[in-house]
């Protein structure tokens, strides 16, 4: 259910001991299915002005086309997967034959000249590809996406011959009508089933080993989605409208730069704009624009453009000069374009700039990644409404050199000096600190200053470690009585650490580690079976399909770690039961199925062993 209520109006007002009292008590509720039908909601004062509660005005919408509403968030428009290539090439010569796109030196453009080109060859593109393959359904899906004309034709079959029952006279005897039915209606299912199947393997290939949550997040953002909530909490207050509610996560997310509080952080803006003492970087060559597109997987979501990695090689493979030449000349000018979607991390841009000056960034280089943080904005659309902010910090993710950029700043605090026994390494902004000493003593000295150094590291570029966030656990007993502190807070011991989703504990024997990725299996299990039955169906093809793809990379996640301890009878015991549930779900068996039979007609081998099979390769290259 969904609150209703908007503003600060009260809707009950009274007088008690001489003094006025008022509140928002009076609450309107909606289903998600209709509250986007509840318009111009108000307290009305004048209704009834003798009664202490006042009345409430709100207008019900009831168009029907309006009762559905489809967000679509993706940048996927075109099936470049189906298309016809042929027809695109011809079509994209005709289209750049009517223009004068080629008959321009790109090398002479200025930035407003080049965008101006760039614009008018992302419509000839985009002419090319709409004659060339299907557009996707930007509205509501009516039907499921592996729906064919043939199981249209079936099912009309199926509904005529049960239509013939019940008329009087067809000129058909009944037992043949039934008969026919009865064998249409068992083509049909089994026309239906295998074209759902082989549609969700299909959904399914583009699931990695290396990525075990795209498929789950692909099935939850096919699902319905929930109405975002209008109101939230900030602080003592509550947000009033969705407005208000879209600046607030904003701002949250999104947070402003800090002053400058420190000299290093005035220096490092002072010097901001420096260009660092090297070279250009040579131009770019039409081999290497070619091989960069080569690598790309044209399953990777594109950009605001709407355009896939096969379909910017296509354009590549004939027009290779121009695309170059559009490149190169972006070099040039140092420019970068505007339309990035993408969210941003805390990197602050004087010390993004300090550490490229210090790794002699060429020039070029230089200034195009100042042009890319320049005036850069950050748009939210939240519940109806878009709000928009400047940023003044952080860098791209999800870009290709987002991860770098970032690495640039965090490789300072990876080459620090710090003190003997002291190992720090780092994935994204995870950053682990490894102390080894022969004493207590010189234990908590090392840790401490190294602490200390990480801290002031920290602070000089605007990045906070957080002591509440920072976990500490001991692998000998006589280090848990070491007094570590940081930022002039003492850090506790843990028995068990989260580290890049592997759950550490103090003997090192996975065992909460087995036991919270069999529970996390099972709940994806369960949670993408909900949400894959009204779109291909539970039947055990696509069951077995779950399994293979989501659970079996989740469990043998970083097996090479733990897998060893997959010997060990309880692990197996474990593993074992859990896999039981997904071959009985896979087969349609009974509970008194023995585990060897399910496991057998299910074709699943031994969890167990594929973990230990996994630890044993990785571990292999360590012996």
């Amino acid at each position: 259910m969904y609150v209703c209520n908007v503003g600060n109006i009260p809707t009950f007002e009274t007088v008690t001991h001489g003094r006025d009292r008022s509140s928002i008590i009076d609450l309107t509720f909606a289903s998600g299915s209709i509250i986007d039908n509840i318009l111009e909601w108000r307290v009305n004062l004048n209704i009834s002005p003798i009664s202490q509660h006042n009345a409430i005005d709100y207008c019900i919408d009831f168009d029907t086309s309006n009762t559905t509403h489809t967000y679509q968030n993706s940048t996927f428009l075109y099936k470049s997967n189906k298309a016809c290539w042929p027809i695109f090439k011809d079509k994209l010569h005709t289209h750049m034959t009517l223009t004068n796109i080629l008959e321009h030196d790109i090398s002479t453009l200025n930035v407003d000249d080049l965008e101006h080109i760039i614009n008018e060859l992302t419509n000839v593109i985009h002419s090319a590809c709409r004659a060339s393959m299907h557009v996707k359904s930007r509205g509501t899906k009516p039907k499921a996406p592996w729906w064919t004309k043939e199981l249209e034709i079936l099912k009309r079959e199926v509904v005529d011959l049960h239509h013939q029952l019940h008329v009087p006279s067809t000129g058909m005897p009944l037992e043949h009508i039934l008969e026919t039915r009865k064998q249409k209606k068992e083509l049909y299912a089994n026309k239906m089933r295998e074209e759902s199947t082989r549609h969700f393997r299909e959904f399914c290939e583009l699931q990695t080993k290396e990525n075990v949550w795209s498929l789950t997040n692909r099935l939850l953002k096919n699902a319905t989605l929930r109405r975002p909530p209008v109101t939230l909490n900030r602080g003592s207050t509550y947000t009033t409208d969705s407005q208000e509610t879209a600046k607030a996560l904003l701002d949250h997310f999104y947070p402003d730069d800090l002053p400058d509080t420190l000299t290093r952080h005035h220096e490092l803006r002072s010097e901001m704009t420096d260009l660092p003492q090297s070279h250009d970087d040579p131009p770019f060559t039409q081999e290497e624009v070619l091989e960069c597109l080569k690598q790309m997987s044209p399953k990777k979501a594109p950009g605001l453009d709407n355009f896939t990695s096969d379909i910017c090689q296509q354009f590549a493979t004939d027009y290779p000069r121009l695309l170059t030449d559009i490149l190169n000349r972006c070099l040039t000018l140092q420019h970068f374009p505007d339309d990035i979607k993408a969210a941003f991390d805390n990197a602050w841009w004087p010390a993004l700039f300090h550490r490229l000056r210090h790794i002699q960034c060429p020039n070029n280089i230089f200034g195009l990644i100042q042009d890319y943080v320049r005036d850069r904005k950050v748009i939210l659309d939240h519940a109806g409404r878009r709000v928009t902010k400047t940023m003044s910090k952080g860098c791209i993710q999800g870009s290709t050199c987002g991860p770098v950029l970032w690495n640039i700043i965090l490789d300072e605090l990876l080459d620090a000096r710090l003190p003997a026994g002291c190992h720090i390494q780092a994935f994204a902004d995870d950053v682990l600190l490894v102390v080894t000493a022969a004493s207590v003593g010189e234990l908590e000295s090392a840790a401490n200053l190294a602490l200390h150094h990480i801290v002031e590291w920290g602070r000089s570029v605007k990045l906070t470690f957080g002591p509440t966030k920072t976990k500490l656990i001991a692998f000998t007993p006589k280090a848990k009585v070491a007094s570590i502190n940081m930022d002039g807070h003492r850090l506790s011991f843990v028995p068990e650490v989260k580290l890049l989703g592997v759950i550490l504990d103090k003997k090192l024997n996975f065992g909460k580690h087995v036991k919270q990725v069999i529970n996390k299996a099972v709940r994806i299990f369960n949670t993408l079976c909900m949400y894959s039955r009204p779109t291909w169906g539970a039947h055990p093809e696509n069951i077995s399909t779950i399994y293979h793809q989501v659970i079996v990379p989740t469990i043998t996640y970083a097996a090479g770690i733990w897998g060893h301890v997959a010997q060990k009878r309880c692990i197996r015991r474990a593993l074992g039961s859990m896999q039981r549930g997904f071959a009985i779900k896979a087969i349609r068996g009974f509970r008194t199925v023995s585990s060897s039979a399910a496991l057998a007609l299910a074709q699943c081998g031994p969890e167990s062993a594929g973990s230990l099979r996994c630890g044993k390769s990785s571990a292999s290259g360590y012996l």
